[in-house]
């Protein structure tokens, strides 16, 4: 389901730096038509509780709006299609086995420290990245880096990676001062990107205030002179200021939105996450049974996606029976094998030798949103024989570790469509912890990684088919991620960015 935009005019202007944050709401309900010297500000509101701004933390999701803030990337992402577009890198390609790959980058560039952000400091950004061990980069893949020039450079791979480019587009890149001192590194990096860091307005771990860079290669891309993030990790607080004027930009719930709307703001929606059922126990190590493609079927047609979507996500979820949505190269043109039939999954049952079901349990992640689904998903299996259950740990990182050292039959899989093939199909994935394969999927993954690009996108194509027939992924349905935007201005989520929503550079005034 998608949710239109209905702009109304509004136009939120910053007050004087140290009225501010004091006279938000009332600025937000009584500021008069814009002046032409008036400084535009946006304020998000972000959620992560407890979170650190740790910018040397390349990989920190939690902190993604305040790293996209200070800044500069390899890679943008189009919100339309996906695609990667130029940015700092303006040219790429691979060789012919596709491990080697030579970028070129823009040469009008500099840090704020004055330094040129030429081929060296992307080196060292990747470098960094290999030295801290950044599994995001395939940092254990890369086998040499050199510059090539003072604005090329090249990377070779010791095995094609069809998923390296994203690593790379999605490095952020500071100075080589920053790289070279840890301490501050970690909180007042010296960057290229859009904003400098507000420490005035800024408190430690409650708010995130920036200020524009005057000096940035690219101003029309971010529109606004101001930028400030406020934690708010109570979704009822974040439906309170997007109403109140407070914030201009929050993530919301399904049950706010009519909320959101009635008000006369906007909402956004993506459904670009996938909860599934992971069965990682394929070979039947742990579970004899799921090592039955019969089972893992009949797992599938257990499961009311139809009542989920209306139930668990209020009507914005997305039923389909697979894991890759429309639009994704891996998506299943013509999926509708796993309907809703508990009958014939008893039946499947009862044909792979289980007849009176067998026990399965499960680690659970903790109270994140995966929990909300495993009452369901415990009844729907235990409907058909299948005596499930969700085993409980005192906090979340125990259950990760069960998952990614194989010793979890399955798990509840809630992630973003492109880090499902990195992390959880290939066999070196974090989420494989059984480090299961078979050679039809080696074989697929290597005409991905190696092909040309008509070649691996049969590949993806084939691989898709390859794990719906084979039902590694019980799926439960496709969440909606919702956001609150201010009435004045348009968001336009990425479903490659997920439960962000919308890149910073793709919130802009309305038109």
């Amino acid at each position: 389901m998608s949710i239109s935009l209905t702009p109304w005019s509004r136009r939120r202007l910053a007050l004087a730096a140290t009225a501010a944050i004091a006279a938000l709401a009332l600025a937000a309900c009584t500021s008069p038509a814009p002046a032409d010297d008036e400084e535009s500000e946006l304020v998000m509101a972000t959620t992560w509780s407890g979170a650190y701004a740790d910018y040397s933390f390349y990989i920190a999701a939690q902190i993604v709006p305040q790293k996209q803030a200070v800044y500069d990337y390899m890679l943008h992402v189009d919100p339309d299609t996906s695609e990667y577009e130029p940015w700092i890198a303006t040219d790429w390609s691979y060789n012919d086995d596709h491990t080697v790959l030579s970028l070129t980058i823009r040469d009008d560039v500099s840090f704020t420290d004055g330094t040129p952000l030429n081929a060296e400091a992307v080196l060292a950004n990747f470098q960094y990245r290999v030295d801290t061990s950044d599994s995001q980069f395939n940092y254990s893949n890369v086998a040499s880096m050199r510059t090539t020039g003072d604005y090329t450079l090249e990377v070779t791979l010791k095995q094609a990676d069809d998923g390296f480019l994203n690593g790379v587009a999605g490095t952020p890149l500071a100075a080589l001062a920053s790289i070279a001192d840890p301490e501050t590194f970690a909180t007042h990096p010296i960057t290229s990107g859009p904003y400098i860091i507000d420490d005035a307005n800024s408190i430690p771990d409650s708010q995130w205030a920036y200020v524009r860079n005057e000096n940035y290669w690219d101003p029309e891309a971010y529109p606004f002179d101001k930028l400030v993030m406020k934690l708010m990790p109570d979704v009822a607080a974040r439906v309170n200021a997007l109403i109140s004027g407070q914030v201009d930009y929050a993530y919301i719930d399904g049950p706010s939105v009519e909320t959101v709307e009635d008000a006369g703001l906007n909402v956004v929606q993506t459904n670009s996450t996938s909860l599934s059922l992971m069965i990682s126990d394929r070979a039947g190590a742990i579970v004899p049974a799921l090592g039955d493609v019969r089972v893992r079927q009949a797992m599938n047609m257990a499961i009311d996606r139809e009542a989920i979507a209306e139930q668990i996500d209020l009507g914005y979820g997305n039923p389909s029976d697979q894991i890759f949505l429309e639009g994704w190269p891996f998506h299943v043109g013509d999926a509708d094998k796993y309907t809703y039939d508990p009958e014939k999954a008893k039946a499947l049952l009862a044909e792979a030798g289980y007849p009176d079901g067998f026990d399965l349990v499960m680690p659970s992640r903790g109270n994140g949103s995966d929990a909300n689904y495993e009452p369901a998903i415990v009844q729907y299996l235990n409907d058909i024989g299948i005596r499930a259950s969700f085993e409980t740990y005192p906090d979340r990182d125990q259950a990760d570790q069960l998952i990614q050292s194989g010793q979890a039959p399955a798990y509840t899989f809630n992630d973003l469509f492109y880090n499902t093939l990195k992390n959880a199909i290939d066999p070196a994935g974090v989420w494989n912890g059984s480090r299961y394969t078979t050679p039809e999927l080696e074989s697929l993954l290597s005409r991905i990684n190696t092909g040309t690009d008509e070649e691996s996108l049969e590949a993806k194509k084939e691989l898709g088919q390859y794990i719906y027939d084979e039902a590694w992924f019980v799926q439960i349905g496709h969440p909606g991620a919702f956001f609150g935007v201010a009435a004045d201005l348009q968001a336009k989520p990425s479903q490659a960015f997920g439960l962000f929503g919308a890149m910073l550079q793709d919130i802009r005034p309305a038109d």
